[in-house]
């Protein structure tokens, strides 16, 4: 192995462990921060973040371009002052909404705190994002990986501090505020970089042509990832704000039921989701049938892990939200159930994704968040104007499934194979595993500790995957392994 790529292999290396460091103290704290402070205090940060994402509509994504470019000085000065221009333009925004928005959608004053607060958060990181990329390009994912551990260590001991002092705000802005402002104290830091007094109008356009491109494929992502939030948190005249018990008026329920239904995602399929995009286009190099057969294998994998987690998740979400989130959260668990469609399908679309990207098919994928965004505006509003909450999650469920629908069309037109039939097994798993552990739960006295319970959902969700994979899948199983291994 060269010495060049013995470099990347140790920064891979290092910046998976501070990945896991990062959250797995995240996990820990927020067990312990959802047990400290009460719902209605995480409410000012969910209505606050859409807000600040959107009011940031103008901001640019440089960064292809400059790890791409140019090491030339004028081009990183003229990178430094686009970025913090277009970042900056927030604030002007930001007061125009203040002023000029209808009292009916128009934040709380805390939440407009938040908002310029995160504001200047992103103005700050805005103002380190050239030597964020400077140290991306150079691969020296070691230092970045020390400033994730670092972030992560502060991240999980502020918080908690604030909260157990009862500075229930501020612990959890600090939520937010750290992970962002370390790294970028520790780029400013490790590079030095200071910009010159000039702006050059060559390397001006290259960018703009670049951050344009990566805008305007953002646009639809804001609308599909965070209107829902949106939604939740500012129309209020829903005139069943409690239908099926879910959400209650309290915006933050929706917002951890959302961020749980992702955890299936990002703690079973993270890793595959990872190195899927690079196994797949080195596997396209060498062929179409080398390219199915690894498609096919680590989909496999990724359906299987998938299954179980979101049937486990689903079938015991009362004990999951108690034991992550504490007795002040049960309005999470109709929310997160009535996500399913998002929980099984989002991974599975995510993974569509990245091998439409490697076989050169952007429009389709594109097509598909496209189509995602229209459901969710058309839907979305009349939802949560008569169901609150749970109208929305329906529509998320609703939104995730069609997109992966699509997706799933698009590949096979693409591949000219069908590729469906790598769900059937683990899906009759699952249905199995509710089925039998709905019946045994019927079966177990009440008085049985909520641990014991989960214990018995686990075991009745183990039990069909087990057999499947032992009677029918063994081989396929091994293959996958083996693929990853590499």
């Amino acid at each position: 192995m060269s010495q060049n790529s013995q470099h990347i292999a140790r920064g891979a290396l290092f910046t998976a462990l501070a990945q896991y460091l990062q959250f797995g103290l995240g996990f820990l704290g927020g067990m312990i921060l959802y047990r400290l402070i009460a719902p209605e205090y995480w409410t000012v940060l969910a209505i606050a973040t859409p807000w600040t994402s959107y009011l940031n509509f103008f901001r640019f994504d440089f960064s292809p371009a400059v790890i791409s470019g140019s090491d030339d000085h004028a081009f990183l000065s003229t990178h430094f002052w686009l970025e913090n221009a277009t970042a900056a333009l927030a604030f002007p925004l930001a007061g125009l909404a203040w002023l000029l928005l209808p009292a009916s959608i128009k934040p709380a004053p805390q939440v407009w705190i938040f908002i310029f607060i995160l504001l200047t958060l992103y103005q700050f990181q805005a103002f380190a994002s050239t030597s964020r990329y400077l140290t991306e390009k150079r691969l020296q994912y070691q230092t970045l990986s020390g400033f994730t551990f670092v972030q992560s260590v502060l991240g999980f001991a502020i918080p908690i501090t604030f909260a157990w002092l009862g500075w229930y705000l501020p612990a959890v802005l600090a939520t937010t505020l750290i992970p962002g402002i370390i790294p970028a104290i520790g780029v400013l830091w490790h590079t030095r970089f200071l910009p010159q007094w000039k702006f050059d109008r060559d390397s001006a356009r290259v960018l703009l042509r670049s951050g344009y491109l990566m805008w305007t494929n953002g646009l639809l992502g804001k609308v599909v990832y965070e209107f829902d939030d949106w939604l939740v948190g500012n129309v209020k005249k829903s005139r069943q704000p409690e239908w099926l018990g879910a959400g209650g008026t309290v915006p933050a329920f929706y917002s951890r039921a959302y961020n749980a239904g992702k955890m299936p995602m990002d703690v079973f399929a993270g890793f595959i989701g990872s190195i899927a995009l690079s196994l797949y286009a080195s596997a396209l190099r060498e062929g179409k049938e080398r390219f199915l057969a690894v498609y096919r294998q680590l989909t496999w994998l990724l359906v299987y892990l998938i299954a179980f987690s979101s049937g486990v998740a689903l079938l015991a979400t009362e004990e999951v939200v108690l034991i992550l989130m504490g007795p002040k959260w049960p309005p999470v668990v109709p929310l997160f159930r009535l996500m399913s469609g998002f929980i099984l399908t989002r991974p599975l679309y995510q993974n569509i994704i990245q091998a439409l990207w490697v076989l050169k098919k952007e429009k389709a994928a594109r097509n598909t968040t496209a189509l995602q965004a229209v459901i969710l505006v058309l839907a979305g509003i009349p939802a949560v104007w008569f169901w609150g909450a749970a109208g929305v999650s329906v529509v998320v469920s609703v939104m995730a499934l069609a997109g992966w629908l699509l997706a799933e069309w698009y590949l096979q037109h693409a591949t000219g194979e069908p590729l469906w039939q790598v769900y059937l097994l683990p899906s009759v798993a699952m249905c199995i595993g509710l089925a039998f552990g709905l019946w045994l739960v019927g079966l177990l006295p009440p008085s049985l500790p909520f641990w014991a319970i989960m214990a018995v959902k686990v075991l009745a969700m183990a039990i069909p995957f087990g057999a499947i994979l032992a009677l029918w899948e063994r081989n396929t199983l091994l293959a996958a392994i083996r693929l990853i291994r590499k």
